[in-house]
């Protein structure tokens, strides 16, 4: 158990030579939640009744982008970027938005999407644990200044739907930057001041490329139920 957070990981990029939508480079970002103590301590907390989350699940001790903070990458002016979005992370799911550079989702989890800008009004792309999409952005003609990557854990996943706040001082976010101009300086972090379950973006409206229908017809329907249950003293998903 806990692969995710301590065993040894790495983006697989697989290309297609014949992709339905051009760009001009690529770009690689990996979002996930960092823990400072290893997985045979979280479980334990997790599986006693002791576990200091209201379900027991326990709180990172913050994000990373690309297994760092305050990460740079460099772009060059006027060009398209596919931009490779994944999640390796342990529990909670990501939002993330490049600023001032809309993102335009082409594929989710290897399966090619109808172009959907998801920047639009308040709504924030998210992206879960174990969860890959490809996005893109065109890169301004002006190389005057550098733009910030916002990413931020789900509040909500972690804190808010539980009926909780997060501690004081806690920070959920981390921020990278697209650097057209390395002697220009590196803006501060963009901010969300809301961020609701109703803000995401439901990745189930993207529709596939290929159109291909639901499989059916369907003789008969199992629906299967999940939610948390204190088992024991002991929140379980069952």
């Amino acid at each position: 158990m806990g692969q995710y957070p301590d065993g040894l990981w790495g983006p697989l990029i697989i290309h297609d030579p014949h992709p339905p939508f051009h760009y001009d480079e690529e770009i690689t970002l990996t979002l996930f939640d960092w823990y400072h103590e290893e997985m045979p301590n979280l479980i334990y907390t997790y599986q006693s009744t002791g576990g200091e989350a209201a379900d027991g699940t326990p709180t990172p001790a913050g994000a990373l982008m690309n297994s760092g903070v305050n990460i740079t990458i460099p772009v060059k002016p006027n060009k398209t970027y596919l931009v490779h979005v994944i999640c390796p992370g342990n529990y909670p799911g990501h939002a993330w938005f490049f600023d001032q550079h809309p993102m335009t989702t082409v594929e989710v989890d290897g399966v090619y999407v109808e172009p959907t800008n998801v920047n639009v009004g308040k709504m924030q792309a998210r992206i879960a644990p174990g969860q890959r999409q490809g996005v893109l952005i065109t890169t301004k003609n002006d190389t005057s200044q550098n733009y910030a990557i916002f990413d931020t854990m789900d509040v909500n996943m972690l804190f808010l739907n539980k009926g909780m706040f997060p501690p004081k001082g806690y920070n959920t976010n981390v921020t990278g930057w697209l650097v057209y101009n390395d002697s220009a300086p590196l803006p501060p972090a963009p901010y969300l001041y809301e961020l609701s379950n109703s803000d995401f973006y439901d990745d189930l409206d993207y529709v596939p490329l290929d159109r291909q229908p639901v499989l059916g017809p369907v003789d008969h329907q199992i629906i299967m139920d999940t939610a948390a249950a204190n088992i024991s003293g002991i929140s379980r998903y069952v």
